[in-house]
């Protein structure tokens, strides 16, 4: 290969790297695109799990409900 070519190939990398940084840098300042809505939602529905998961752990820890599992496997 000529060093022309080298030469080439260096800056459409440098150029190439310079797009790709600059692209990542504005998707970055304009934030993810959800609206309060939709943030507003996903709270919601994050506390209404955190609360069915706190439901099914009190279930599965409580230890009347092991008595009643050992009692039903005799």
């Amino acid at each position: 290969m000529d060093v022309f070519v080298f030469v080439v190939i260096i800056v459409a990398i440098g150029c190439g790297t310079g797009i790709v940084t600059s692209y990542f840098e504005s998707k970055a300042k304009s934030g993810n695109g959800a609206s309060e809505a939709q943030l507003a939602d996903i709270a919601a529905k994050l506390d209404k799990t955190i609360s069915r998961v706190e439901t099914l752990e009190k279930l599965a820890l409580d230890s009347d409900q092991h008595l009643k599992r050992e009692f039903s496997k005799l």
